[in-house]
């Protein structure tokens, strides 16, 4: 063998040695059948979950940030996010049923349509029931389904009125028949686990969201909209350890709930 046939031999061996080890060639077990192939920032590849996730946001600055939060998200499990919102600051669900933005939102159809009531006021509001029937009737007639954003009580955190904004959600939910995401409850598990002095606050003010507190929103609505674990998602620019409590905390309160 002269050495023009031996360099061609040794090209081919490693050529059969390297498509081997990257499972290449006739003999290749390819997993990617069963399992998205996921990219290098631990996404998987955008779209390949096939699916188009549409949602309206309807509520008011106690959504502030998540649209974009829950649309990385989904890209990030591979979905295609459809999310719009209506959340002006300080609006109660009675004044949506009147607002025109909201009412054009509602009638152009969303897969689900998720109601936010001002803080504190699910309970209080003299007649949440009628509002938010004649919402959900509009939503209905738009092909939509309603579901329910419960949310959390102001920083002072008292036992009494903390239950009382969950519960009340929840008899909602049970009330009209639908899903309630219970956000409020991964809040209040987030600082009773945490004997009430967790690493770091989930509050910007004594009610709103602060980084913290919207990335445990997003992560909430991930696994609520998908049935997808959290866990090992997007970091929302959050460090590992801080994104890795929140993903387990929205997870565990997904499957209890």
């Amino acid at each position: 063998m002269n050495l023009t046939e031996l360099s061609k031999h040794c090209i081919s061996i490693l050529l059969v040695i390297f498509l081997a080890a990257c499972g290449g060639g006739d003999g290749g077990n390819d997993s990617s059948a069963s399992n998205p192939p996921e990219a290098e920032t631990g996404c998987v590849i955008e779209g390949s979950a096939n699916e188009i996730v549409s949602v309206l946001l309807i509520g008011n600055s106690l959504m502030g940030g998540v649209k974009y939060k829950l649309e990385t998200l989904l890209t990030c499990g591979g979905y295609t996010p459809n999310i719009d919102i209506s959340n002006p600051g300080g609006f109660w669900l009675y004044q949506h049923d009147e607002n025109a933005k909201t009412l054009n939102l509602i009638s152009q159809g969303f897969d689900l349509v998720l109601l936010q009531e001002q803080s504190g006021g699910i309970g209080s509001h003299e007649a949440p029931y009628a509002t938010i029937k004649s919402l959900k009737t509009k939503i209905e007639a738009a092909g939509s389904q309603m579901a329910l954003y419960q949310t959390w009580a102001f920083s002072s955190r008292d036992p009494v009125t903390t239950e009382d904004i969950l519960s009340h959600y929840e008899i909602m939910g049970d009330y009209f028949d639908v899903p309630v995401f219970h956000i409020g409850r991964a809040w209040d598990f987030f600082y009773t686990s945490n004997s009430e002095d967790p690493p770091f606050s989930l509050f910007s003010d004594d009610v709103h969201a602060n980084t913290y507190g919207q990335s445990l929103i997003a992560y909430v609505l991930y696994s609520s909209l998908t049935g997808d674990s959290t866990l090992f998602l997007s970091s929302l620019s959050l460090n590992d350890e801080e994104a890795e409590l929140l993903q387990t905390i929205a997870w565990d309160i997904f499957n209890a709930y």
